[in-house]
């Protein structure tokens, strides 16, 4: 019987290893996008319940972003994006998303960091910006400027903004 490795075990060994770190690494980006887009959807849910709360019940509702603590707050519930996600960009972001011509600065631009929903259905315009801790995708929530109250969502793609729906 021989003892000890080979040249040729050693490398199928390496092999392995090299592919195993391969399919971890991809992983872990589709992963940090599934966290990205899961928050988006549920943040874009929090609006649309808000909205229809304030029309239904004839009251305003409050929805406060806490830019600094990645947080936001609604009907004293206080909501933490958590470790791998922050309000705010990844760089070099161009917006708004409706017409992106300068590098967007401010994780939000709604008035005080508050998206306000009026009893008659009108939203406060505004974006809120979401991404992963590294920056690699960036999402947001637009209210624009309208009398007509529609509240869209978007993905930074290849220097370009796409609309979700």
């Amino acid at each position: 019987m021989k003892k000890g490795t080979t040249l040729i075990e050693l490398m199928v060994v390496l092999g392995l290893i090299s592919i195993i770190v391969v399919i971890g690494s991809s992983y872990t980006g589709v992963s940090k996008r599934i966290l990205v887009l899961a928050e988006l959807e549920k943040l874009y849910s929090v609006f649309i319940i808000l909205q229809r709360n304030a029309m239904l019940e004839r009251k305003e509702q409050e929805l406060v972003f806490t830019t600094d603590s990645n947080s936001y707050c609604f009907n004293g519930r206080l909501i933490s994006l958590g470790r791998f996600l922050k309000l705010g960009t990844a760089i070099d972001v161009k917006g708004p998303p409706s017409n992106p011509q300068n590098i967007i600065t401010k994780a939000c631009s709604f008035i005080d960091n508050k998206v306000i929903f009026y009893a008659d259905g009108r939203v406060s315009s505004g974006v809120i910006y979401l991404t992963d801790k590294d920056g690699t995708l960036t999402c947001a929530i637009s209210v624009p400027v309208s009398d007509f109250p529609y509240i869209r969502r978007y993905i930074y793609r290849t220097n370009s903004w796409a609309l979700i729906t």
